[in-house]
């Protein structure tokens, strides 16, 4: 082989190696948890698709949950609850979103839809009556890059 198609071969892997590099270096993830703050398709899923750097989720006692999280992004049940036709859900939040995007949800699984957003942002509320359909309910924690504490209160009754 003379120099000048050894140049050539070399130029071409380089160029090759360069490309590969760049796809590798500036390709979106497979997941983002982050774009399911604003994509609701991505809430119905039964798989847990969440990050944090540090988390605190209290158990729940007396339908109440106490809770701080840092750098949260994604989606993340804390609650799963069955219901039959009637069933009412009282519910009650305190919430403190220091930066980032966070919302608390309520998710209809048989039916595949959203039922209610319980809350979005810093804030606090109750609903004392909603009245839910027979079926399998999750509450779900909601956030792109959230630093959040707070309470959330949930009780079902017939």
């Amino acid at each position: 082989m003379n120099k000048r198609m050894k140049a050539h071969v070399i130029s071409a892997l380089c160029i090759i190696a360069a490309v590969i590099l760049c796809v590798v270096l500036f390709r979106s993830p497979v997941f983002n948890p982050g774009r399911a703050y604003t994509n609701n398709a991505l809430l119905f899923e039964e798989q847990e698709r969440y990050h944090n750097t540090r988390s605190t989720v209290s158990p729940v006692n007396d339908g109440t949950q106490t809770f701080s999280i840092e750098r949260f992004s994604g989606v993340r049940t804390i609650r799963v609850m069955d219901a039959t036709d009637g069933t009412h859900l009282s519910y009650a939040w305190d919430i403190t979103v220091n930066s980032g995007k966070f919302k608390i949800v309520l998710i209809d699984m048989d039916k595949v839809k959203l039922a209610e957003i319980i809350c979005e942002g810093s804030g606090s509320g109750t609903v004392d009556d909603y009245l839910m359909t027979s079926g399998d309910y999750r509450i779900k924690f909601v956030g792109d890059g959230a630093n959040v504490e707070g309470t959330l209160t949930a009780i079902q009754s017939a």
